[in-house]
């Protein structure tokens, strides 16, 4: 066992917190590092990459209080040929370490690559996917990241091929419980019909055991086909498909597949029926209920152009109790209701929102329903305004705020009276449906003055705020803002007096470095337990350690001296009153 112990300063202990899954060496390196100012976020964004190339498409994918990482497109290396780029930022704005300033190179294959989007493996690596031309035709390939931003150990320079059968079309990606991911595709290799194929694919990016090499089929049709994705909660996902039964009509039905690759009980090899008066010119969404089922929301033609329905399935593949059998209307006011996007409340319920015509123009309204299928106490019956500005406004994105509420944003023109350049706005409403304190009516602009951009993605911080990402119109530079809950630009948090970093590496097939900080001179101590709660190693006893820095390594070995078992472990630290522990995993 290994131990590290290098005092610093309050502020560098502030930074360190947030870097990513330290290891002797860049632990060393940050301590030697001078301290910098710890909130690095610009009122006007940060840009991804400094460098004048194109920029147009983003995704965030986020992990909670450790900061965000962001994937894009870019030409950077041709003018007509787009590559793939990683950044991490930590909740400060500033780059995470060991992350150079405009990115890591994901993929630079000839061909072009797009459609980049990113789930975050148990251990904190960040798994990219994308399509892919460098055969001549489109595929799916995928790498991975550590969280320091070197591409994990046995992954290829340009990423692993994941379906190349024949053309593919929208793609997704979500994270398993074991440390990688499922990949989700169209396949129209057999054009006119249409298949939804399911890969799920091991830490070292072979296809899991019992996986066909081409994907699993989840669903075929000959009159096309959609399908978007999520984790169920329990190690699977959840597939929402739409199936176009005629040029107005469809049917949405959602599919639950376990790890094994096999259909969950209970759940109909077709899928489970939502509805079929689903518009299938419209966005509508899927998330997981925490209990294994299913949340989703679509827009509904059954009474008029659009009205926003939603429903709850259960884990074993069932219409909720309380629920209608074809959906719980949440907004059927006059006009058009539009482009669902939906959150979790964090009780078992939905935050819903959508874009609204009923005033003439296009607002933003949003609903809450409880996990009881009952509308949320303090929330208008047709939906709580979230923005009702001159002109036009279009929903973009949702993001819970961890307390029922969700973080709204959306591209508005009501700065623009020919209507064609937006600015993007974004809005918090609390868990009962009122607007966030310090936040304006109407919503907080993300770009001062009369600059144009488009907002393109949002996810949660864990502080109840949002990182947000646009595109400018006129040189399409791409950035990224933290907004706090109190709707301005995110100070940094308060430091904690005890810090746990993601044990490094994980999975380890021989020595685990747990990495921790202490904000303050103090008793601390350390070990590692199994599944049962059982102490496997006393990596180090109770006592007084200095404030800054500590790198603990375990060598696989319990207290006697014996090579611990492959399987789920826990680094537990603790210091005062504070107990933080990490999961990880030890292979052969």
């Amino acid at each position: 066992m290994t131990q590290l112990s290098t005092p610093q300063g309050d502020g560098r202990v502030a930074r360190l917190r947030h870097a990513a899954s330290l290891g002797l060496a860049a632990a060393v390196a940050v301590l030697m590092a001078p301290a910098q100012s710890l909130s690095d976020w610009s009122p006007q964004g940060n840009r991804l990459s400094t460098l004048s190339s194109y920029q147009p498409e983003t995704f965030l994918s986020c992990r909670d209080r450790d900061g965000v990482f962001v994937v894009w497109t870019e030409r950077r290396n041709s003018p007509l040929q787009h590559d793939i780029y990683a950044q991490r930022f930590t909740p400060f704005g500033d780059v995470a370490l060991g992350w150079p300033n405009n990115g890591v190179l994901v993929c630079g294959a000839r061909g072009e690559q797009d459609g980049p989007s990113a789930a975050i493996a148990t251990g904190g690596d960040l798994i990219v996917e994308w399509r892919d031309g460098r055969s001549g035709r489109a595929a799916i390939y995928a790498q991975r990241l550590d969280a320091g931003g070197g591409i994990a150990a046995g992954w290829p320079a340009d990423g692993i091929a994941i379906a190349t059968r024949g053309p593919v079309w929208a793609s997704s990606i979500v994270s398993d419980d074991e440390g990688a991911a499922f990949f989700s595709w169209l396949d129209v290799a057999d054009d006119p019909r249409v298949s939804v194929r399911l890969q799920h694919l091991s830490a070292n990016g072979l296809v899991a055991s019992g996986w066909p090499d081409t994907g699993l089929v989840v669903a075929v049709s000959d009159s096309g086909l959609t399908s978007i994705a999520c984790e169920d909660g329990q190690g699977g996902v959840l597939l929402s498909v739409l199936s176009f039964t005629s040029f107005t009509g469809s049917r949405l039905s959602c599919h639950r597949i376990l790890a094994s690759g096999e259909v969950a009980p209970g759940w109909p090899a077709a899928g489970v029926v939502a509805t079929s008066t689903c518009d299938i010119f419209n966005t509508r969404t899927v998330l997981p209920s925490g209990d294994g089922g299913a949340l989703l929301a679509w827009q509904d033609t059954r009474n008029d152009e659009g009205d926003i329905y939603v429903t709850r399935l259960t884990h074993s593949g069932t219409v909720a109790p309380e629920w209608p059998a074809e959906g719980l209307p949440t907004c059927t006011a006059s006009g058009v209701q539009t482009s669902p996007q939906a959150c979790s409340d964090r009780s078992g319920g939905i935050v819903v929102a959508w874009s609204d015509s009923r005033s003439g123009g296009y607002d933003i309204y949003a609903g809450r329903v409880t996990a009881a299928g009952a509308l949320s106490p303090g929330w208008p019956t047709e939906g709580a305004v979230v923005c009702a500005a001159l002109r036009l406004q279009f929903l973009t994105g949702i993001a819970d705020d961890g307390t029922g509420g969700a973080v709204v944003v959306w591209a508005d023109y009501r700065d623009d009276p020919a209507e064609t350049l937006p600015r993007p706005y974004a809005q918090r409403v609390r868990g009962d449906g009122a607007v966030a304190d310090g936040w304006p009516v109407n919503g907080l602009a993300l770009i001062p003055g009369s600059e144009n951009a488009k907002p393109q993605r949002v996810v949660s911080d864990g502080e109840s705020g949002a990182y947000i990402t646009w595109a400018d119109f006129y040189l399409s530079r791409a950035y990224i803002q933290r907004v706090g809950a109190g709707g301005n630009v995110a100070p940094p948090p308060p430091a904690a007096s005890l810090v746990l970093y993601p044990a490094n590496p994980n999975p380890s097939t021989g020595t685990v470095n747990i990495t921790f900080v202490l904000r303050n001179h103090g008793v601390a101590a350390a070990t590692v337990l199994d599944t049962g709660g059982r102490r496997v190693r006393q990596l180090m006893r109770p006592e007084a350690q200095d404030a800054g820095a500590h790198v603990l390594t375990w060598d696989g070995k319990d207290d006697e001296g014996r090579q611990a078992r492959p399987g789920i472990y826990f680094a537990r630290v603790t210091a005062g009153d504070s107990r933080l522990t990490e999961r990880f995993a030890m292979i052969r």
